[in-house]
């Protein structure tokens, strides 16, 4: 092989290794994490089931972003409420989603966000912030029906009847009557399971003076969240 042949083999194999190399050292090349801005919610925010839950997060990296997941879980369980995926070949991406978040009782959320590279190297953020729910503001509907006169006479059969509604499961719903402030009637039903109750009782008067009733009624749902209504009454002998 003479020189002329010797050369050109050199300037192949070291072409070669030069390209070899440079394809390893750019897909070797370490990408730096994406800078993640969360601009909504924020770290600790509060905000109401009934608002819109505003996703609204910056991405910025000196490389292309390529792949990234936006998604809400539930902190007690990591239930996924929400979850977007987005594709990018751009070094900034500006994310802007939105959903409803419906939660039976305050409910602290995570938000991640995780971004991949073109090498497939994933990074997450996460910050934590609240769901509040604002419908424990709105308390069960109590109906009575009877009695419905604001008179009485001794021995009359005095009957309460009438509904308890509400948008939540009931849990328990409570009549409680009064005789000059002593109680002569306390009947609970607990453990109602509904959203409706209708309730039918009874008492019979019994007084031998001019007397004030007072009827009580109160219902809980199943966060706890009570309403009442109070009735009163008076009875001639």
């Amino acid at each position: 092989m003479n020189f002329k042949h010797h050369s050109i083999l050199y300037f192949i194999i070291s072409l070669s290794i030069f390209l070899l190399g440079s394809c390893k050292d750019d897909h070797d090349h370490e990408h730096a994490a994406p800078e993640v801005t969360f601009l909504s919610p924020t770290l600790g925010a509060q905000l109401n089931e009934s608002d819109t839950l505003w996703l609204r997060i910056n991405l910025n990296s000196s490389d292309d972003i390529h792949d990234y997941v936006v998604e809400v879980t539930k902190v007690s369980d990591g239930t996924s409420v929400y979850k977007y995926e987005g594709h990018s070949h751009a070094k900034s991406v500006a994310i802007n989603q939105y959903f409803f978040s419906s939660v039976d009782a305050n409910t602290d959320m995570k938000l991640t966000v995780t971004t991949l590279d073109h090498n497939g190297k994933a990074n997450a953020k996460s910050i934590i912030f609240t769901v509040l729910n604002n419908q424990e503001a709105l308390k069960p509907v109590i109906t009575l029906t009877s009695p419905s006169s604001s008179m009485a006479t001794n021995g009359q059969t005095l009957n309460i009847k009438g509904t308890i509604s509400h948008d939540k499961q009931l849990q328990s719903a409570r009549i409680i009557l009064t005789k000059n402030n002593v109680t002569v009637l306390d009947y609970l039903k607990d453990n109602i399971g509904a959203t409706t109750y209708s309730f039918d009782t009874s008492h019979v008067i019994n007084t031998t003076t001019h007397t004030d009733y007072t009827l009580i009624i109160t219902a809980k749902d199943i966060l706890n969240v009570e309403s009442s209504k109070t009735v009163g009454f008076h009875v001639h002998p």
